[in-house]
This record gives structure tokens, sequence and C-alpha cells, in this order.
């Protein structure tokens, strides 16, 4: 292959037939060190009316990734410039064509996220496809140095576009947010106060999982329209959020199922979504996260409403402006040092440790019709980041249905069903 050469953000540089991109940012980089250690890909499900033939499929895949640079570039570390993307012109989506027979959504995703990315060799993302009689489930799966949760539902959004026919136009290269919001950075640093550190405030470390050919468990379940519509209307009553609601219900449903000792509070991670920060990248592929994680040491006869508004309420500091220009900062600090694959992991493990993770897309960010093609659902982020005995919960709300996906390697048994029933008794008691 000839080498081919591209200027980009005032660099000229020449590669062994690939064409640099940019430097990774920092939540690139920390995704790309943590999948050494255990595999951190995700997946989300779109399922849609009716079946196409596969080539319309495969074109469709095309054009959406031609829109965005990121999705056909790999990740290379190089001694002097450090971790960049660079991208190979002939890299193709590959999609896997899967026989409907006694197959299911849920255990074809439970595969791939045991199939791990080898990030040298793009593109970072494949796509799988499930017809049966009446409709077709698209399975997105994606490295996570290039894409988030809402990164990939509007990827699925930009393939259901092609699909009905629309020439998509490509975007151009988005910049990690630290180099868009540089300058507010500065700002945060200087006013950032010297705190001492409170060790008797960190979490208790955890451990992470023996990598093994073991699938994880992918489980499913939906919300009635009539309870989704209750739901929303009484978390606006009791002056919360939907996020707020669930996560009571998944801690209390952890709480009534595998009871927890009286050692440390359990535990939930949250991913923030800060592409308000940024809203001319905020469609582009790369990562537009931030994590923050939150103790709970409610018993269990913890009144429901107040449990639910004490949970977003803890989640909303992380939430604001001066909060996530912090976090990039600090991330930003952290992978300036180079750390190792050992000192990535040992940070999850301590400082990110969690019991239950919530992710949560809120409503559909894409919409639902596309002329001639129509999305019914939408389901995930399943992910894993490789605790032992974490318990994750994927949540987006389409066509005013709530829907909430379980992955776990260990997970607890009838775990969103107990969540569910504690939803639509809390809905439905006296205030």
């Amino acid at each position: 292959m000839t080498p081919t050469t591209i200027e980009t953000e005032s660099r000229l540089t020449v590669t062994h037939g690939d064409v640099y991109l940019r430097a990774a940012g920092a939540a690139e980089h920390t995704f790309w060190l943590l999948n050494q250690a255990h595999p951190v890909h995700f997946a989300v499900v779109a399922e849609i009316k009716g079946t196409r033939p596969v080539m319309d499929w495969r074109a469709a895949l095309q054009s959406a990734q031609r829109k965005h640079p990121l999705l056909s570039a790999c990740i290379k570390d190089d001694a002097a410039d450090g971790l960049c993307f660079y991208a190979q012109t002939d890299a193709s989506i590959s999609l896997r064509v899967i026989d409907a027979i006694g197959a299911s959504w849920q255990a074809e995703v439970s595969k791939e996220l045991a199939n791990s990315f080898d990030s040298a060799h793009p593109p970072l993302l494949r796509a799988a496809l499930l017809e049966s009689d009446g409709g077709t489930a698209l399975i997105v799966i994606a490295h996570h140095s290039i894409m988030d949760g809402r990164g990939a539902c509007f990827f699925i959004e930009d393939v259901l576009r092609a699909l009905d026919g629309e020439t998509l136009s490509p975007l151009p290269l988005s910049l990690p947010l630290e180099s868009i919001l540089v300058n507010e950075i500065a700002r945060v640093d200087e006013a950032r106060p010297d705190k001492p550190v409170d060790e008797s405030l960190a979490p208790a470390p955890q451990s992470y999982r023996t990598v093994d050919s073991t699938l994880p468990d992918v489980i499913a379940l939906a919300l009635t329209r009539d309870l989704t519509r209750a739901l929303i209307e009484r978390c606006r009553g009791e002056m919360t959020t939907v996020y707020g609601a669930v996560a009571a219900a998944i801690h209390k449903a952890a709480q009534t199922l595998m009871p927890q000792g009286s050692e440390r509070p359990r535990r939930l991670l949250t991913p923030i979504d800060i592409r308000h920060l940024a809203p001319d990248a905020s469609r582009a592929a790369g990562v537009h996260i931030t994590l923050t994680a939150t103790p709970d040491a409610s018993p269990a006869d913890a009144p429901f409403w107040p449990l639910a508004r004490s949970m977003k309420q803890r989640v909303a500091p992380s939430e604001t402006r001066e909060a996530v220009l912090s976090s990039l900062s600090e991330a930003q600090l952290m992978m300036g040092s180079r750390p190792s694959v050992e000192d990535a992991a040992t940070y999850l493990t301590n400082h990110l440790a969690c019991d239950l993770l919530l992710s949560n897309l809120g409503p559909a960010p894409i919409p639902s019709d596309y002329g001639s093609v129509e999305l019914s659902a939408l389901w995930g982020p399943m992910v894993l980041s490789g605790i032992a005995g974490e318990q994750v919960i994927g949540v987006c709300t389409t066509n005013g249905i709530l829907r909430m996906v379980h992955t776990s390697h260990s997970s607890i048994p009838r775990f969103l069903e107990t969540a569910k029933a504690i939803l639509a008794a809390s809905v439905h008691m006296d205030r």
C-alpha cells in the first residue's frame, strides 16, 4: 500500500499506509487502556419494522461510516507522538447476518461483548443483523474509544436515513472535548483551590473478574406504555427524574435480592452526557461522557420517592459545567503522565469502583420515522467494565415505552422484574 500524507491540526504526518487523523483525547485514551485489561466495548440494538435486502443494509452502513472520520480509524501508540487515531480509507464496517431460527438479539449481543476489538485494525465498529417475521434487529457494536452510547444512537439514525435513500454529508473530524474547551479548562485549573484528599471517603478497592470464555447474561424487559407514562408523570410530581426513579428501583431490587453487608455502601456508577458543552461536535463520533460514582447506604425500608430525589441530587453536582470541566482537566492530567494499563485498571477499581452501573439514554435521542423506515425500539447500552460482580443496567425510552437491559457475568436473578415491580408499586402508591 502506498503511504498517504495528510495535513491536519497544522501537522504533516506520513505513516505506512494510514492517514493520521489526530491524537486521542483523555477519555478516548482511558478507554483504550481499560480495554487492554478487560474488553469495554459496548452494544446498542435498534428494532426496525419490516425487512430490507442485506445489500441495502451494507450500503447504508458504508454511507454512515463515510460520514464520520473516526469510523474508519484504528488506534496506535507511538513513542514520540503518543496515542493517535489513523484512518484507512479501505476499512469497511463488517455486517454479520444471523440465521433467525432460534436466535435472539440478546444472545447475539452476549457473543459480541465477548468478542473484543483489535484497536490496531480498523474499523472499530461492527454490526449484526437479525431478521424475523415482520421486523429486523440491527446490533451496533463499538470500541468505547471511538464512540459512546448516544453516539451509537446517532450512528443508527444515519444508517436509517441512508436506508431511506438520503445522501449523508461527511462531518469534519471531531476533536476531543478538552481540546475544544481548552480555554475554559485552563480557567478552572487556575481557580481550583488546593484541597487535601480525604482518604476516608475513598471506596473499598474492587477486583476485576478473570477473563475467560464465559458469555455474559443479557436480559431485556420493557415497561408497558401506560406504566411508562404514569412513571414520567409521577416523577414530575415528586420533583425528580426518571433516572432518579430507576436508580432507586435498582438499588432497592439489589437490596431485596442480594443483601449487602454493612461494611460499605453500595455504589452506583453513572455516565454523564456532556455534549451540551460542545454542540458543534455533539453528533460526531467520539467520547462525550464523564463518569461519576455515588454511594448509597440507605436502609432497605427507606421511602421510595425521597430516595429517588436523593439519587438524582447526588449526581447533579457532577453535571454542572464547572464539575465537567474539572473532570476533563483531571483526566487530561492523568493521561498526560502516560499511565500504564495497570495504572488505568487500578484507577478504575479504586476510584470508580461500583456494584451497579446505570446508563440512561433518556428519551431516544433520535426520531422513529424515516419515511420508508420506522424505528420501533432502542435497547441499551450493553457494556461491561470488568469489575467482579457488576450489574449493568441500560435504559432508553422509545415511542413512549421505557426499556431496560441487564448485563452481567453474575446476574442477579429476576433483577429487572423486581425493579419493574418496585417502579409500578411506587407510581401507584398514595402521595
